[in-house]
């Protein structure tokens, strides 16, 4: 049974959660204890530290994911690196919540008790809808959540999403069909987010004239995923639409050899990696990721890649820094860049305000700059606060992704049920708003 101590405080200031009796944590652990070095840069620092918090879901019974807030802890240590934020040090929180609602809610209390001054990149498994109210109430963002899927996601005004899962998953669909597929089913994780994912998915297959044959919800705990391949392929199913996590391939990917299927997958946001990929090549060789980031090694992700090196990033199949590792950068990125723009003392509430009034923010050249001034007026109920809706697209060839296209499309009108997958090729340089 896993036991989860007090919070514990590193001689920086930097606050963390602490979490024993899973690999991944151990891991996690490992990297946290180096964390404790500052630079020359950081250490002199002035100016008061900037905290922050990220939440993850590392460890827990369901899907594990900590590349999150692994990513957050080296991109701290690269800013430091670096002369902080605008001369401020950045400090860094990860709470791990453990993939459930009770643990969710105690992070975003700890946040609003510290009072950081966001929490970034943020994902919580099971517990986004209880934890963003909290941080409503206190003024605080929840930032650049890299897989913003659950209502509050889309409605709080305090929600900032780098992009959303509901343009990349329109995007699958379409794909799906502009590259052949006759028959399309859905693979995708039961819970809340379900409730939001399936109507997209008929949406986009209804944009092209289509409907999906099998929508099939997956228990996050489950440990055979036979019966849940055997139902996604029946009916004559060609090409297959996931929205599982990358440790959830490890499950899947066995009896999808067994079964001797041709048909495609088309993954969502990077969670099929080469890595979770790896033994099951030949059989998913030809299989799509549609995102809405490039490949991580993309020219984009030069800096990401050499920060995960240089501050020694725990490696493992349990860590996806091609998925959600880099929309955990990205959301630092991000954050970043709009508190290099607050005049005066940078707190939850000048943070909150500049995010509500940035109009084009970069994420130095990953993602098409973004305007969060710009609500989604006109798109599905319950997707307001969804700003950017630019996809791309990679495939993969002999174990590697192959980036198809430097460029996004934009899915705002395939999302909303008013059209196809945007056919300009465009540069991050242009803005993808989800409003038209």
């Amino acid at each position: 049974m896993m036991k989860v101590s007090q919070h514990k405080r590193t001689s920086r200031g930097l606050r963390f959660k602490v979490v024993t009796g899973a690999a991944s944590a151990a891991l996690i652990l490992s990297f946290l204890a180096t964390v404790t070095t500052t630079s020359g840069a950081s250490a002199k620092a002035a100016k008061s530290p900037i905290n922050v918090m990220t939440i993850d879901s590392a460890t827990g019974t369901s899907v594990l994911d900590p590349s999150i807030g692994a990513t957050a802890l080296v991109y701290e240590k690269y800013i430091n690196a670096h002369g902080g934020i605008a001369g401020y040090p950045l400090h860094v929180t990860v709470c791990d919540d453990e993939g459930t609602e009770s643990q969710a809610v105690i992070c975003a209390q700890d946040a609003v008790n510290a009072k950081d001054v966001a929490v970034v990149s943020g994902f919580s498994l099971n517990g986004g809808d209880e934890a963003i109210p909290i941080l409503q109430q206190a003024h605080i963002a929840w930032f650049a959540d890299p897989e913003a899927a659950f209502p509050e996601d889309g409605t709080s005004p305090v929600s900032f999403p780098a992009y959303g899962v509901l343009p990349q998953n329109a995007g699958q669909i379409a794909i799906a069909y502009q590259t052949g597929c006759k028959s399309v089913s859905v693979l995708l994780n039961g819970g809340p987010s379900a409730s939001v994912l399936i109507p997209d998915y008929q949406a986009a297959a209804k944009a092209y004239g289509e409907t999906l044959n099998q929508i099939v919800q997956v228990s996050t705990t489950a440990a055979d995923y036979s019966p849940y391949v055997a139902q996604v392929l029946q009916g004559g199913t060609d090409c297959v639409v996931t929205a599982i996590g990358t440790a959830q391939f490890a499950s899947l990917l066995p009896p999808w050899a067994a079964s001797g299927t041709k048909a495609v997958l088309y993954a969502g946001g990077g969670q099929l990696s080469p890595a979770a990929a790896a033994g099951y090549t030949s059989v998913v060789n030809g299989s799509y990721n549609i995102s809405a980031t490039p490949d991580i090694s993309s020219k984009v992700f030069d800096t990401y890649r050499a920060a995960l090196s240089k501050y020694h990033a725990p490696t493992s199949s349990a860590f996806n820094y091609d998925g959600t590792g880099t929309g955990a950068w990205i959301g630092y990125v991000l954050f970043t860049n709009i508190v290099q723009t607050i005049k005066g003392p940078i707190t939850n509430a000048s943070f909150l305000k500049a995010a509500s009034h940035a109009k084009a923010v970069s994420s130095d050249g990953i993602l098409p700059v973004i305007d969060f001034a710009k609500p989604w007026t006109s798109g599905p109920a319950g997707e307001e606060r969804s700003f950017n809706c630019g996809i791309t697209y990679q495939k993969l060839e002999n174990g590697k992704w192959v980036q198809l296209y430097n460029r996004f499309q934009n899915a705002n009108l395939l999302t909303e049920g008013t059209g196809k997958l945007g056919p300009q090729l465009l540069p991050t340089s242009t803005a993808l708003a989800c409003q038209s």
